[in-house]
């Protein structure tokens, strides 16, 4: 996923989840331990900072794009980032 910013800065949190879903601290640790792992997503949970703006205050109906949609069409999303 290829976003039109100059920058951009999430809050998130870097998770692997089993088989079931969930995510899963120590198979997270395990792809930490091998450097990394195609398991291993960034869960993405608020937008902090765009293209030099620090937007944590503004209201979610100033945000860019339409706020009901994902910041990517889903069969363009980048499997290594998701949001909640």
């Amino acid at each position: 996923m290829a976003l039109k910013v100059r920058s951009v800065t999430i809050d998130g949190e870097g998770v692997v989840c089993g088989p079931d879903g969930v995510t899963d601290f120590n198979r997270l640790r395990a792809a930490l331990g091998r450097k990394g792992s195609r398991q291993a997503f960034l869960y993405g949970f608020d937008l902090l900072e765009l293209d030099g703006q620090d937007v944590r205050r503004e209201p979610w109906a100033d945000a860019p794009g339409d706020p009901g949609e994902p910041v990517a069409p889903r069969d363009r999303w980048n499997p290594a980032v998701r949001t909640s």
